[in-house]
């Protein structure tokens, strides 16, 4: 009796491990369907070339690649394909600094000053830690008038200083949020001083080689091997390679390029604790400044997130956009690594998302048009800011198109005269207007609130 009760237990326990199997093998496949359907619908209205990779607890759950790499020798985009990651490269940046910090060798709160020989009078108050949070005030050396006429010459240290120290601070440090890649720019040169080493090296030493990141480095000019080349589309619809900008603009805020896999490692490192600890990790991924972390968005909880914790990054560099993204309870990575400049990784990081949590997803591309008259253009053309980035609406064969300064010219599409989308983008974007009618600003959808763009022309 005993035996055959044995038996029935080790007969149940297989029937019971035989079914979570399949029901995991099932979820795996339905997140697969439904990710390849999201790309699907991107890929057949020609809006994506790249590579895109879900994960969950360390095991892929889609993974693909679309497009070339190359398109004038016909090389395809793979999985393993490098790509330039553009700011992404601020995540790596800032773990190295809680690193430093974790072993004694600076505090968040030391002065900027201490690093650097040239210091301006007005940077004295400025942080370590406003640097990490873009809560300095200090000029973005990418809005700098001739930064697309010299984006391509290679910039000298004390040049990159010179342009930052120049300009005033735009507020005081702490007062609040501006993106500004001369924060992390100075952040390199900080973990440069205080180590000795080139950051490469550094990065290398750190994070790199412990993780066995193989296919992922610094971005060189004269050395593009095993990269994507990035692409812009022209005014007849194609597409042409956009030449890249020299490494020494970018550095430590911008210069690294690396693949779907290695990224998805960095991803499942921080979270078990290879590189930083648990008190650290919360600290990089807790708002400082507006929804910005150190080194990350920390998104606030809301449906743009699924209602779940997600931190993120995104990046862009001529011809290449890209966005990391972690939910930080359920262990999902998202990856969306493309070379074109007028791909939409947010959108597509979203699609994916819903794909990874079985959430109802309804695509965003069909939506209802109308036409309006010169005169409602007319209204709208002008110069607009948002959290220190400036964008442009403008006239262009009757129509309107919108860019972010140095990013490519982007349809826009009116559903009223007061209000318009871009392709493919959830949520409206809409006019506020003075007593006469006048657009003073835009109330744009990001990461689902909605925020002020302020008329600045």
């Amino acid at each position: 009796m005993k035996r055959v009760r044995i038996r029935a237990g080790v007969f149940l326990g297989a029937v019971v491990v035989s079914c979570c199997a399949w029901l995991l093998f099932y979820s795996h496949a339905a997140v697969a369907r439904a990710a390849a359907h999201v790309m699907d619908e991107e890929v057949e209205r020609g809006n994506f070339s790249g590579a895109v990779l879900v994960s969950r607890g360390g095991r892929i759950l889609f993974e693909r690649a679309y497009g070339d790499a190359d398109s004038g020798h016909e090389i395809p985009n793979t999985t393993q394909t490098r790509f330039l990651i553009g700011s992404i490269t601020k995540s790596f940046t800032a773990v190295l600094v809680m690193q430093f910090e974790q072993r004694g060798r600076l505090s968040l709160a030391d002065p900027v000053c201490h690093y650097l020989e040239t210091c301006p009078a007005g940077w004295q108050p400025i942080r370590l830690q406003h640097l990490l949070s873009h809560s300095s005030g200090i000029f973005n050396i990418t809005n700098a008038p001739e930064f697309e006429s010299l984006r391509g010459v290679e910039q000298t240290r004390e040049q990159l200083l010179a342009r930052m120290r120049e300009h005033p601070l735009a507020f005081r440090a702490g007062e609040r949020f501006a993106y500004s890649n001369s924060n992390y720019y100075l952040l390199g040169v900080v973990l440069e001083k205080i180590s000795g080493d080139s950051y490469e090296h550094l990065l290398k030493r750190q994070v790199l080689d412990p993780l066995s990141m193989r296919d992922t480095g610094m971005a060189r000019t004269a050395d593009r091997t095993g990269q994507a080349l990035g692409y812009h589309r022209d005014p007849g619809g194609g597409y042409r390679e956009n030449p890249p900008m020299h490494e020494s603009w970018s550095f430590s805020a911008g210069g690294m390029y690396s693949t779907l896999h290695d990224l998805r490692t960095f991803s499942d490192a921080l979270a078990d604790g290879r590189l930083l600890s648990r008190a650290s990790l919360e600290r990089m991924w807790h708002p400082v400044t507006g929804d910005y972390g150190y080194g990350f968005v920390a998104s606030a909880v809301s449906q743009w997130t699924f209602d779940r914790r997600m931190v993120e990054h995104g990046g862009r560099m001529p011809g290449f956009v890209s966005i990391f993204q972690r939910y930080q309870d359920e262990g999902v990575t998202i990856i969306v690594l493309a070379n074109r400049d007028d791909a939409m990784p947010p959108r597509v990081a979203r699609g994916l998302g819903a794909a990874a949590f079985g959430v109802p997803y309804r695509t965003v591309f069909a939506r209802q048009v109308v036409q309006v008259s010169t005169a409602v253009l007319e209204r709208f053309a002008g110069v607009y800011e948002f959290e220190g980035t400036k964008f442009f609406l403008k006239i262009r064969n009757g129509g309107m198109v919108v860019n972010v300064e140095g990013g490519p010219e982007v349809p826009v599409s009116f559903e009223s005269e007061s209000a318009f989308f871009v392709e493919g983008m959830e949520g409206t974007v809409v006019a506020l207007e003075d007593s006469e009618g006048a657009v003073t600003g835009l109330s744009v959808p990001i990461r689902g609130s909605m925020k002020v763009a302020h008329r600045v022309n």
